[in-house]
């Protein structure tokens, strides 16, 4: 039963981090000079560095700025009751939203089952909401361990900064 279930989850975490992609920006003077008269600057300027200018004393260092996104915008499940966490993959706040008029419970845990912290849920509507600050959390994969009433699910959570 367990391997069922680790199965299970493993099927929902991939289907989560297969919508990923990582975007390439270019934060960019236009390729014209740039100047404050003491520092002049050309071209762009990001990271990772894939290219140097320099000019008499200074150098500068340009490149392009890569950012984490998906195509997904939230994990949803319906049985044993209907459970959403948006967005995915978060970066500073995750949203769990639960279609649950009992008593609803959550807990973020790691894969390996360490308790990270406990979701405090207020009543809205006809379910519950609650806000994670993932800010201080690690890019990742985590579980939400859901409960309303006595039934229980879990639910991936990606976390991608």
């Amino acid at each position: 039963m367990q391997q069922l279930i680790c199965l299970f989850l493993l099927g929902l975490m991939c289907s989560a981090v297969w919508g990923q992609t990582l975007d390439r920006g270019v934060i960019s003077s236009g390729a014209v000079r740039s100047s404050n008269g003491a520092l002049a600057m050309h071209g762009t300027i990001g990271q990772p560095i894939i290219g140097i200018g320099a000019g008499g004393t200074v150098t500068a260092a340009h490149g392009f700025w890569y950012r984490f996104s998906s195509s997904l915008s939230s994990i949803e499940r319906t049985a044993p009751f209907t459970a959403r966490i948006t967005p995915q993959p978060a970066v500073t706040t995750a949203t769990v939203e639960l279609a649950c008029s009992q008593l609803a419970t959550a807990e973020l845990l790691t894969l390996q089952g360490r308790r990270v912290t406990e979701l405090t849920f207020e009543p809205v509507g006809q379910g519950a909401r609650a806000q994670l600050d993932c800010s201080q959390l690690a890019s990742g994969v985590y579980l939400l361990r859901l409960g309303c009433g006595s039934e229980r699910m879990f639910l991936p959570l990606v976390i991608g900064k």
